[in-house]
């Protein structure tokens, strides 16, 4: 897993999918989650309001991503 690899625990570890199945499996891991759904699909795995859902990558806000700290 990415987090023991990587030697940090599991919600610093920053997950980026269009796939809503990989997000799902990557929040069950506890990862920090951001949803690509470019092209608005369903939500059939419950993920909103846990994950970060972005409509396209220049949304993600820069504080989540960690740049400038």
């Amino acid at each position: 897993m990415a987090s023991e690899r990587f030697g940090v625990p599991a919600a610093e570890v920053a997950f980026f999918s269009s796939n809503p199945w990989d997000a799902f499996g990557a929040r069950s891991f506890g990862f920090q989650v951001f949803w690509v759904n470019r092209t608005g699909q369903p939500d059939e795995y419950g993920l909103r309001g846990s994950v970060t859902e972005l409509r396209d990558l220049r949304d993600l806000p820069l504080e989540s991503a960690g740049v400038g700290s």
